[in-house]
């Protein structure tokens, strides 16, 4: 089943946007490469859309955009029409056994990718499955099986300058903080929680969190912050913070700290702020 969230995929119809913030924040980009699906005749084809990635190992970061919308890519409309988190999209260890076991994902789609530049290569292959969603969720769901989990820890591309290491959680602004809840629960199979510091929360199984903010209650903690509906924020453990201040000090990104994080409001490029902070201490 889903043991977690295996990326948050950022949409826009302006990659190089998105890769400028992304950079002037620390973080090591892949190379740019083009999707390719298999269709009803089994028949490998360009799916009309192309990313560059920030890669964790485990976890990463996706930068999507649409090269060719006649295609008929799923999120063309909606990538093509806002930027914003648009996907976010579960690891699953066996995604077919998943589906077949009663989650209720449509049937999965092999899609893959190039990592490198060149026809030689190394290419990229995953599983895909969409889950449904309802009117209390403006971005897409989805589970994936990484096919080729190595080439996610090239490292090369692992090794950020703000220090960073994963995605540590989500945090999403709702009107209906219990349906969400239930959903994210029902899907992952782990409890809804109380969060010690906001609204409710759901911690996946290899200790990622989900916080599930009212609307109102996220512009008291983020005041500098205007959310609507949908991922605010994505949260990225690092190893240490100074590296993150450092950058940002030469940075023209308005940011803040709050509770022992540093938010970067990335909206305008990447339609959601990245949270940093370090390690939480258990115990």
């Amino acid at each position: 089943m889903i043991h977690g969230i295996d990326h948050v995929s950022f949409g826009s119809p302006d990659l190089a946007a998105m890769e400028a913030t992304c950079a002037e924040i620390g973080f090591v980009l892949t190379p740019y490469c083009e999707h390719q699906t298999t269709n009803a005749d089994g028949a490998v084809v360009p799916a009309g859309s192309a990313q560059r990635s920030i890669a964790f190992g485990d976890t990463y970061l996706e930068l999507q955009t649409i090269v060719d919308a006649n295609r008929g890519h799923p999120l063309t409309d909606r990538i093509m029409g806002s930027t914003q988190v648009h996907l976010l999209v579960f690891g699953a260890a066996d995604l077919v056994a998943s589906v077949e076991g009663g989650l209720p994902g449509a049937p999965p789609l092999a899609w893959e990718r190039p990592v490198l530049p060149g026809p030689d290569g190394p290419v990229a292959r995953f599983l895909y499955s969409s889950l449904p969603g309802d009117e209390n969720f403006p971005y897409l769901l989805g589970v994936v099986q990484q096919m080729t989990p190595e080439l996610m820890a090239l490292p090369e591309y692992i090794s950020h300058p703000n220090s960073a290491r994963r995605v540590s959680g989500i945090t999403v602004v709702t009107d209906d903080m219990q349906a969400v809840a239930a959903t994210l629960s029902a899907y992952m199979g782990r409890p809804v929680e109380t969060s010690p510091s906001l609204g409710l929360q759901v911690r996946t199984a290899i200790d990622q969190v989900v916080w599930i903010v009212d609307r109102r209650a996220f512009k008291a903690v983020h005041p500098q912050l205007s959310a609507g509906l949908g991922i605010a924020v994505v949260s990225i453990e690092v190893a240490e913070l100074a590296p993150v201040e450092k950058l940002l000090s030469r940075s023209q990104l308005s940011h803040h700290k709050t509770c022992g994080r540093l938010v970067v409001d990335a909206r305008q490029s990447l339609g959601a702020s990245i949270e940093f902070h370090e390690q939480i201490q258990k115990g």
